[in-house]
């Protein structure tokens, strides 16, 4: 079962960016949003549907500081699940919800009205709802909402300033490592693909410092669930420090594909393990002493972190050079899109502009292609759940995810807490 919204006339506006000014309206649309082809603005500046502040422009147009450009079209929003979204805690200045798969968190070029933000407004009887910690939208789980734009700007200083900890689950493909993970690999976001990647110039990696803690939960026919906790909170965090180290979640569709071996994760961990020659006899003291009776408390306590240096050394063996270059290789961008098809250009040439209203609706890709108003998009869903936040003197914990059924240790995630006070404390 899926959610479909009614189409409706919608107006985008964006003002020119920087980047944009002195170059031509077609040339940057063309570039900018490429799901439609050049031909296709090129005739909506032509009909009036897209203009410049306020008034109708040639295709010759180009772009100055401060200019308005809007354009109407025909919108149908992609369907969505319709899965419940349970409201967790509710206060007078916040909505705390688990977020189900598939629903973005906020309006964006393709949804509007099939947001997390526009149906709570409309189901909670609200004016303003604002999130203030983001989730893609294939992410599931805890997300807190703001009910007015005081309380956004005060949780969100909280959120900046990290006085929150947050723990994911995720399901990865292969079987991940016993030992606690800390991946401390800096991530940089490309303007080009949409996307983030690890890379290195000269031995030195470029990005925003990134930190995960990986520990893990479980492992059943070659798949393992992991806790995460974030240091920090980067776009695509968690889904690419995972690919980088060779263990990406399962159902990733753009980074499914690892960059080094799992192996080199498994040689890393066991020369540290040579290294730590009183974690075994330290343990079996310990056991000794509480009856031979192990827990997650007592267990030698085997910590790995790959920092740039180390990472590079795993990748030399690998082979991998770890360049911008090389690894957009291990990125799937087509399967961003929410749909398969594409601008007919041959059907465009037919379509008259002499009608802004009738330009608008004889132009609409997805009129001529009504199959992709019935399904879910192709990667709608995905293994990652933001189970537990805890923010101040409050613990918002979800249901565990369907994919998990084994439930997570109290310990577990108190060790990866002390784990992250440590190095933000460092």
């Amino acid at each position: 079962m899926v959610r479909e919204s009614p189409w409706y006339i919608y107006e985008f506006k964006a003002y020119t960016k920087e980047r944009w000014v002195g170059c031509k309206l077609v040339d940057v649309l063309a570039a900018e949003f490429k799901r439609r082809t050049r031909l296709y603005f090129v005739l909506a500046v032509a009909s009036g549907s897209i203009q410049i502040n306020g008034n109708s422009v040639t295709d010759e147009y180009v772009l100055k500081h401060g200019d308005l450009i809007t354009h109407k079209t025909h919108r149908h929003e992609p369907p969505i699940p319709t899965d419940e979204i349970d409201i967790l805690y509710e206060d007078s200045d916040v909505l705390v919800v688990d977020k189900p798969s598939g629903i973005p968190c906020h309006p964006n070029s393709s949804y509007n009205k099939h947001t997390l933000t526009e149906i709570l407004k409309k189901k909670c009887g609200l004016s303003f709802v604002s999130a203030q910690n983001r989730l893609d939208k294939q992410t599931s789980g805890v997300v807190i909402l703001a009910k007015s734009s005081k309380a956004a700007v005060k949780y969100h200083k909280k959120i900046e300033e990290k006085e929150g900890f947050k723990i994911y689950l995720c399901k990865v493909s292969g079987e991940f490592p016993e030992c606690e993970v800390i991946v401390n690999l800096p991530l940089s976001i490309s303007r080009k693909t949409c996307t983030t990647t690890v890379f290195q110039e000269d031995g030195v990696f470029q990005g925003k410092p990134s930190i995960t803690i990986f520990r893990r939960v479980s492992v059943e026919n070659g798949e393992s669930i992991l806790a995460c906790g974030l240091v920090t909170g980067r776009t695509h965090q968690i889904r690419v420090h995972l690919q980088a180290i060779g263990y990406p979640i399962i159902d990733d569709m753009i980074y499914s594909t690892p960059y080094i071996r799992k192996e080199a994760l498994i040689n890393r961990i066991n020369k540290i393990k040579e290294n730590t020659s009183e974690s075994k006899s330290t343990a079996e003291e310990i056991n000794t002493e509480n009856n031979n009776n192990p827990t997650v408390e007592n267990k030698p306590h085997i910590e790995c972190e790959i920092t740039g240096s180390a990472y590079l050394e795993m990748a030399e063996a690998e082979g991998e050079p770890l360049t911008r270059e090389s690894v957009e290789k291990f990125l799937t961008t087509e399967d961003c899109r929410t749909d398969d098809f594409q601008d007919d250009e041959t059907y465009l040439e037919t379509v008259s502009t002499e009608n802004t209203s009738q330009f608008i609706m004889e132009s609409c890709m997805h009129c001529r292609n009504p199959e992709s108003l019935s399904t879910l998009p192709k990667f709608s869903t995905l293994s990652l759940h933001a189970w537990k936040y805890s923010l101040e003197e409050n613990v918002f914990t979800t249901a565990l995810p369907e994919w998990c059924t084994e439930e997570i240790n109290d310990a577990l995630c108190k060790e990866i807490e002390q784990t992250k006070n440590r190095l933000v404390s460092k």
